[in-house]
């Protein structure tokens, strides 16, 4: 069986923040990698138990307040709406680098041929989302936090995962 790196989550999360308008600038304080990383674990136990698409609209709504409790404390600088836009586009870019570079998923183990096959389909949405590109770009980092281990074999030259 091959394996996937696809996680409903990840795409339900940056479809929700599409539909809430274009990305939004990257907030300074965000501009730290090491502060974006430590963002992302935080915003991460948000979800923890949560498939999006299974939520009624009123959970999502109160789901959405507690990403944005999150978020007020690392980009404070922003209005709710747009904290919020860009924590789920920095959540989604995060994960599904985390997703790529993981050595197995639930689904199975993940090669370097999955690497390259996910990696070029996130190349297009990185193009044109730098708040989920600045998520690609720690994911390392991110795994590496979470004390798990991680290969780039199969990542395409020049893709953001590398933290570029």
């Amino acid at each position: 069986m091959e394996c996937t790196v696809f996680d409903p989550n990840m795409n339900d999360a940056w479809e929700l923040a599409e539909k809430m308008g274009p990305p939004p600038e990257i907030p300074p304080t965000l501009d730290n990698k090491e502060r974006r990383t430590r963002f992302a674990l935080e915003l991460d136990s948000t979800f923890a138990g949560i498939l999006i698409r299974n939520l009624s609209e009123n959970q999502k709504s109160l789901w959405l307040q507690k990403v944005d409790e999150v978020a007020s404390k690392f980009t404070s600088e922003q209005s709710s709406d747009k904290r919020i836009n860009c924590s789920l586009r920095l959540w989604a870019g995060v994960l599904t680098g985390a997703k790529i570079v993981a050595l197995e998923t639930r689904a199975g183990p993940v090669t370097p041929e999955n690497r390259r096959k996910a990696s070029t389909e996130m190349q297009e949405r990185s193009r044109r989302d730098p708040i989920f590109r600045a998520g690609l770009e720690v994911a390392t980092r991110f795994k590496e936090l979470r004390g798990q281990a991680y290969s780039l074999e199969g990542v395409l030259p020049g893709s953001p995962i590398f933290g570029r």
